[in-house]
């Protein structure tokens, strides 16, 4: 929590928008069955899949879901990001291969 991380996507065909921004917090989510990452380097709808990467470039998860709080003001289009862990892809992988 806290790591300074960045969310790179292509959103609609638009290519390598990059934001900056923290891991928030790891949640619970009803959808699967492990903790996602949220953090808030904004992600433009439509980024699904893109990676999240901290400063050392290394790959820390996958941009999965956008979270918004109704009280927020900002775009639209721009949400917070919620990402897979990478230890989580690489476990999925893993099991592919067996």
């Amino acid at each position: 929590i806290n790591e300074t991380v960045f969310s790179v996507g292509s959103p609609a065909g638009k290519h390598n928008i990059i934001t900056a921004g923290k891991i928030l917090s790891y949640i619970e989510t009803d959808k699967v069955e492990y903790e996602v990452i949220v953090h808030d380097a904004f992600i433009h709808k439509g980024s699904s899949g893109g990676m999240l990467i901290n400063q050392k470039y290394q790959l820390v998860g996958i941009n999965t879901w956008g979270f918004t709080e109704q009280d927020e003001t900002i775009d639209e289009n721009f949400v917070k990001g919620g990402a897979t862990p990478i230890e989580k892809i690489l476990e999925f992988l893993e099991q592919l291969d067996n």
